[in-house]
């Protein structure tokens, strides 16, 4: 391995990797963790999020639908199981939630029976017996048996107090969760890098045995990237989101559908763009890190570390950009969509990393020749 010219993977996976850290923080609502006057709010987001990467660990096939704000719609469906979320402070305002204006329950499924509600853990054995109750005052439409109170309601992973810690950032059930979610990114980010790897090792006369331990080696690497740069990101969005997300709250998705709210629209457009920039500057830094390291230890300039560090946010930048395009371009092929899509965001991840550095190479290049003209 003496002959192996240290030569890393961050062009072709950083924007990867920032882009896999965009796709998971969006598919979780980070953005609306932090609401209310104090940021004291949102935390039913937050028990939603965790109790339906929970469902998914299991094996099962989840279907966030909540974020529609549908009126009475289900927060998400498993396995074809319709289930709203409540996490409200005491057990009786968790039910109550669930209740409309007359006292009825609120939340049905298309052939009329009520819905699964899911319920703090907490609070579970308290909100059944208070089911019953409301069953018994026919306030659950087409059932009659208060037994069936069990059934309807479901004990859900968190407790109301660690929902209200996922919700909030520097703590640790939030950041266990934060590279739990995160490290089903691994595989991806550790696949490009380990193969790119062996590839460089092999073009230099490596063995394969000595190429395939450098793959294992900066592969496994690559995924404790992965996991940092997510983990890190959602840290920072539960923080720096909180302004823009109370607005997106306070006027609702359900207006953007139905009005088309320009305020509510361009609030979610700067929740978005604000979590894209904050992926691309923490990539960026991560994967820079080990350059940093070896400045430091007198292996390399300073200078040069910043001339790699400022091709590692280019490549970082065109990869993520590349990716999403990919992305959006591969979910045009209809039924092919669910394949193409992932593979269409994986090329333009890559070629978007590679042209990104050696666009920003160029650059350096042409900057360091015209101070030289001068």
């Amino acid at each position: 391995m003496d002959n192996y010219s240290e030569k890393d993977d961050k062009t072709i996976s950083g924007g990867m990797k920032a882009y896999n850290s965009s796709e998971t923080t969006s598919n979780q609502q980070i953005s609306k963790y932090n609401t209310g006057a104090n940021g004291n709010t949102g935390h039913g987001f937050a028990a939603e999020d965790v109790n339906a990467s929970y469902d998914q660990l299991k094996g099962k096939k989840v279907e966030k639908v909540g974020t529609d704000n549908k009126k009475n719609g289900a927060d998400r469906i498993v396995n074809g199981k319709q289930i709203q979320s409540k996490y409200c402070k005491t057990a009786k305002r968790t039910v109550e939630a669930a209740f409309d204006a007359d006292g009825i329950f609120r939340y049905k499924v298309k052939n009329g029976k009520p819905m699964k509600l899911e319920v703090p853990r907490d609070q579970y054995d308290q909100a059944v017996e208070l089911m019953r109750q409301k069953i018994l005052d026919n306030k659950v439409k087409g059932v009659k048996n208060p037994d069936y109170a069990t059934k309807l309601v479901k004990k859900g992973l968190l407790t109301y107090k660690q929902s209200q810690k996922v919700a909030k950032s520097g703590n640790i059930l939030s950041i266990t969760y934060d590279a739990a979610t995160e490290s089903v990114n691994c595989a991806s980010a550790a696949g490009i890098t380990a193969a790119v790897t062996f590839f460089i090792a092999k073009k230099e006369g490596i063995s394969n045995v000595d190429a395939i331990k450098l793959a294992a080696k900066k592969g496994g690497w690559s995924a404790v990237e992965q996991v940092v740069i997510g983990t890190t990101t959602k840290q920072i969005l539960r923080v720096t989101t909180r302004n823009a997300s109370k607005q997106v709250v306070r006027a609702g998705t359900k207006k953007i559908v139905e009005h088309g709210t320009k305020k509510t629209v361009s609030s979610m457009a700067k929740v978005a763009a604000k979590g894209n920039v904050v992926t691309a500057v923490v990539t960026t830094v991560v994967v820079t890190v080990p350059d940093i390291y070896r400045a430091t230890r007198g292996k390399t300039t300073w200078k040069e570390c910043g001339e790699k560090a400022a091709c590692n946010a280019g490549s970082v930048t065109a990869g993520m950009v590349g990716a999403t395009k990919g992305a959006a371009l591969g979910l045009m092929c209809g039924p092919a969509a669910p394949v193409a899509a992932p593979v269409f965001a994986l090329v333009g991840g890559i070629g978007g990393g590679i042209l990104g550095d050696v666009g920003t190479k160029k650059f350096i290049g042409l900057l360091k020749k015209m101070r030289k003209q001068k």
